[in-house]
């Protein structure tokens, strides 16, 4: 196992990770010249200082994120573990052409960076002796896998499996990606648990645990929400039935019509007898009741399409209608809430003379930041912890539309009741009350603090 002592710095335009290494030997010195005096596609660029006997490693990480940054909130999808290993069979490769080692090759996820976009990735080699462990890089993985792929969460339980043997080899880890993808149940069961297959069973089972106190609340849902969609269905299938109604309709009263007119052509332009006329009043009277009736049901239609089949309501009346019927459970249930609330009341309250004293404890910060500079108009929620800013949509959870802004800027973190901020490798900085953070440092934030990203100004309360 190697200790790697890590710090971050700032000088002017440059963000650094800086790893110090207190080997002094001849072939740590060879390793030295090597990272330093080449210049490698797949490695940070390194300079290296020696600073009171100890030699410091100064790895360029500017405009890159750590990949333990970069996918703080999960998601790895597959294409980006593919190239993820891909690169680092072409790092291991480069090192191996400068007869290096490439067990020197740091494999956890604060020392493996990426750049804004996610697309091509960079890594650290430290010079020493000994192997530096792979194990982080696999457990970070199965942590932040994109676990709604299941092609995703086969491959990274065999890379999890793999990298666990001691005879670990990269090229293997890549002949996986290669290899058929079964989209089995067994994967389905990884995720969510068993697969259930029956709609009824799945009913059934929901219905069951509704028992449980535990979950008495969630299964109420449920079954609301079953209900509901029931009466939807139901109201869609009376609304296509009226309409093919109307339609039909409209077509018979269409034909009654021109059988109409055709009557009273031929009693206009022919010649008949007795009978023949008697019989064409006959025909005309009773087309005049039936289009009558057709046309009474192209009225009654859309008004029978309002109102339930059998005097059923929809759910939008049900809702606007007000409860009149109240079960004894419910009863109960709200004469312990006033009782509850009413006990609460006054202990949280005292009256003296005309005025009521609350407490200090019900007060409570808001945990929010809000802009305070001219054209800041964003509030930043902090009470759903961690939270990422920056301005690249879809890799932050606030997005920030500056210029001055990186496109991963900044980190809440909560820890206990105290919340922290950690500058994510930003090119403006990060500031805490004027004072500038570290490259990746992380500092304490208090009501009334100003933090600032970039020109962005903001007041914490």
């Amino acid at each position: 196992m190697v200790a790697v002592d890590a710090k971050y710095y700032k000088d002017l335009s440059h963000n650094y990770l800086i790893l110090r290494n207190t080997e002094v030997e001849e072939k740590s010195e060879y390793q030295n010249k090597m990272i330093t005096g080449n210049k490698m596609k797949r490695l940070l660029p390194c300079i290296i200082r020696n600073i009171d006997d100890e030699v410091h490693f100064y790895y360029e990480i500017s405009s890159r994120q750590s990949i333990k940054n970069f996918y703080e909130r999960g998601g790895m999808k597959y294409e980006r573990m593919f190239q993820l290993f891909e690169y680092l069979l072409e790092a291991s490769k480069e090192v191996r052409e400068y007869l290096l080692e490439d067990n020197r090759l740091l494999l956890s996820p604060e020392y493996i960076y990426v750049n804004p976009e996610g697309e091509e990735f960079f890594f650290v080699y430290y010079p020493g002796n000994g192997d530096t462990p792979i194990m982080p890089l696999a457990e970070f993985l199965l942590e932040k896998a994109d676990r709604e792929s299941e092609k995703t969460v086969q491959i990274i339980y065999k890379i999890y499996e793999q990298m666990q043997d001691e005879n670990f080899v990269l090229p293997e880890i890549m002949n996986l990606f290669h290899e058929p993808v079964d989209y089995g149940a067994a994967n389905q069961e990884i995720k969510n648990g068993p697969v259930i297959k029956d709609t009824e069973e799945t009913s059934s089972i929901q219905t069951e645990s509704c028992t449980n106190e535990q979950n008495g609340s969630l299964c109420r849902d449920w079954l609301n929400q079953e209900a509901q969609e029931c009466v939807t269905d139901e109201n869609e299938e009376d609304s296509t039935l009226a309409k093919s109604n109307m339609i039909i309709s409209g077509i018979l009263l269409i034909l009654c019509i021109g059988a109409m007119v055709g009557v009273l052509c031929i009693r206009y332009f022919c010649v008949l007898s007795i009978e023949e006329s008697v019989l064409t009043v006959a025909g005309i009277i009773t087309l005049v009741i039936i289009s009558s009736f057709l046309l009474l049901s192209l009225i009654m239609v859309p008004v029978r399409g309002r109102r339930d089949y059998g005097g059923r309501k929809t759910g939008k009346e049900e809702n606007e209608e007000p409860q009149q019927y109240m079960t004894v459970d419910d009863y109960f249930q709200q004469k312990e809430e006033r009782e509850d609330s009413s006990e609460s009341g006054k202990e949280k309250e005292t009256i003296y003379g005309s005025t009521v004293f609350i407490e200090a404890s019900l007060y409570s910060i808001e945990n929010k930041l809000y802009g305070t500079n001219k054209g800041n108009k964003y509030h930043i929620d902090l009470n759903e912890l961690p939270c990422t800013v920056g301005k690249m949509a879809g890799s932050v959870d606030f997005v920030i539309k500056d210029s001055s802004i990186s496109r991963i800027h900044a980190r809440f973190t909560k820890e206990g009741e105290n919340i922290y901020v950690t500058d994510l490798n930003s090119t403006n900085g990060t500031f805490k009350n004027g004072l500038r953070l570290e490259p990746n440092e992380t500092a304490g934030i208090e009501a009334g603090d100003e933090i600032r990203f970039g020109k962005m100004t903001f007041c914490y309360r």
